[in-house]
């Protein structure tokens, strides 16, 4: 057994090169993989971030609106708030009508975002309030279940990827 032992020690001495290059061949690449985990998880949690801090401006922009234009408004009797703003006279929008509209002026100004305030309950008059796809039903089925907690999904488009928030 000894034997057999010194045998190995004195191959891998006359291979030292050789075992050394083997050895940092299997770091670096250990290195790489973990580099490149990091990185994803690093994206992954800045677009996470970026998009809270999106949808915190939005809902602060409703906010806004809605205490300092249509509530005011409301108590003058003046100008009337409703959803049919852009055909009455003297009339300015709910405060979801003007959410709706900020959220699909930002989706046509910027192709890469998207926003749309949508719910189980639209209003009558709005075609197109509710949940459009399989995201928008998650994220409806969670955020009840959890409403405090984003929701969110990454997945590949175009060889690209993308991050859903609800």
């Amino acid at each position: 057994m000894i034997r057999v032992w010194h045998s190995l020690i004195r191959l891998l001495l006359k291979r030292i090169v050789l075992v050394l290059t083997l050895i940092f061949c299997i770091a670096v690449g250990i290195a790489l993989a973990n580099m490149f985990r990091l990185s994803s998880d690093l994206i992954k949690a800045q677009a996470v971030q970026n998009a809270e801090l999106y949808i915190q401006s939005f809902n602060e922009a409703i906010n806004l609106y809605s205490e300092k234009a249509a509530d005011r408004v409301r108590a003058g009797n003046t100008v009337k708030v409703t959803h049919a703003y852009m055909t009455e006279a003297n009339a300015i929008p709910l405060p979801s009508t003007f959410a709706i509209e900020l959220g699909d002026q930002i989706s046509e100004r910027d192709s890469r975002m998207s926003v749309r305030l949508y719910s189980d309950f639209p209003f009558p008059s709005r075609r197109r309030g509710g949940a459009r796809d399989a995201f928008e039903r998650d994220a409806l089925v969670q955020l009840r279940k959890r409403p405090r907690d984003p929701y969110y999904v990454f997945e590949r488009q175009d060889g690209q990827l993308t991050e859903s928030l609800g």
